[in-house]
This record gives C-alpha cells, structure tokens and sequence, in this order.
C-alpha cells in the first residue's frame, strides 16, 4: 500500500474538523515550500546587494 492510500485511510477515520486542521497544516506547508524554493532561486548579489 503506498503512502498516499495509508493517508487516505487514515483520513476516512478522521471527523471532518480534523480534517479541515490536516488541510489547512498542508497548505501553510506548501506556502513555506514556494517560500523556500523563491529563496533558492535568489543569487547572494541580490541577498546582498
């Protein structure tokens, strides 16, 4: 069993406020994700400059 249908089990468990918690926790962890990957792109000329 791969670890998406685990989780998807899991979440069929779950009542539909921690559900609501489990989302909104993964979209601040894509919006760090993006931030992080925005950082990487950056060259340390503009850091610095």
């Amino acid at each position: 069993m791969s670890t998406l249908e685990k989780t998807i089990h899991l979440l069929n468990t779950l009542p539909e406020n921690q559900i609501e918690t489990i989302y909104s926790f993964v979209q601040f962890l894509c919006t760090q994700q993006q931030s992080y990957a925005s950082a990487e792109k950056e060259s340390l000329d503009d850091i610095f400059g």
